[in-house]
């Protein structure tokens, strides 16, 4: 889970995972919430406030499983091949 706040300009600031999946996936999710366009900040009482939101890791890891399995396929086909 991935941890940020909106400032008062709609900026995403000060994000940070919560959560740890696995390193790579958690560079990953913190690149891509760091790159998030702007966004409407909260209101209260008519004027702009930060506020803290949170999103769980929205990985599709079956994209990821597909890639692993053809690694390790290929993987095996040369293991085979060198003996």
């Amino acid at each position: 889970m991935v941890k940020f706040v909106i400032d008062r300009t709609g900026k995403v600031t000060d994000a940070q995972i919560v959560q740890p999946l696995y390193p790579s996936l958690d560079e990953e999710a913190l690149r891509l919430v760091r790159k998030m366009p702007r966004w409407k900040p909260g209101q209260q009482k008519g004027k702009a406030h930060q506020g803290n939101l949170s999103i769980a890791d929205c990985f599709q890891l079956s994209i990821i499983h597909d890639r692993l399995i053809s690694h390790l396929a290929r993987w095996r086909f040369n293991e085979y091949f060198r003996h």
